[in-house]
Formats: structure tokens, C-alpha cells, sequence
């Protein structure tokens, strides 16, 4: 039996109130997993020695997009 079948299983005997506990410690670890990504890539760019700057209007240039099409 795989990891996410035994999962599974454990997920289908528990009652309502169980599984909204489970559901919340599982996204409070995705955002700390997410939280860990970002701040690795933030240090990565900190640290390499060729960076250099895009302004936020260039990004926006870069995919077409425009102001209005944030307020969307």
C-alpha cells in the first residue's frame, strides 16, 4: 500500500471535526513549505553576483499586462 492510499485510508475514519483539523495542519504546512520557497529564491537572488533590477512597469511590459489588468 502507498503512502497516499494509507493516507487515504486514515482520512476515511475520521469524523467531520478530525478532518477539518487535518485540512488545517495541512494548509498552514503548505504556506510554511511555500513561505520556505520564497525566501530561498529571495536569498538566491540576493546573492548572485550578475543580478540586476526589472521594474515593476517592465514586468508588467514583459507579460502584456497593465495596471487595469491587476484591478481585474
Amino acid at each position: 500500500m502507498s503512502t497516499r492510499e494509507r493516507c487515504h485510508m486514515l482520512l476515511d475514519r475520521l469524523g467531520e471535526a478530525e478532518l477539518c483539523a487535518v485540512a488545517t495542519f495541512l494548509e498552514k504546512l503548505d504556506e510554511e513549505i511555500d513561505m520556505e520557497y520564497c525566501v530561498a529564491l529571495a536569498r538566491e537572488a540576493e546573492d548572485d553576483p550578475d543580478k540586476e533590477s526589472v521594474s515593476f512597469d517592465e514586468c508588467l511590459a514583459e507579460l502584456g499586462l497593465t495596471y487595469a489588468d491587476l484591478q481585474s
